[in-house]
């Protein structure tokens, strides 16, 4: 994911796989691993934490 204002990484991003079996095989191979001299973390996403303000739904 790139930041609109300055065009750099945000320094994470999301895939999405068809297949959990799939999804860990890539996590068990990325995981760990240096690329660009940054360490990778890759792991499944949390579940969004909905909140409800004043009547309004907050996705954080």
């Amino acid at each position: 994911m790139m930041e609109e204002s300055t065009g750099k990484s945000k320094g994470f991003g999301f895939l999405e796989m068809l297949e959990r079996q799939g999804a860990e095989r890539v996590i068990a191979a990325l995981n760990g691993l240096v690329l660009r001299g940054r360490l990778l973390t890759v792991k499944f996403a949390d579940k969004p934490v909905r909140q409800r303000i004043a009547g309004a739904v907050i996705a954080a």
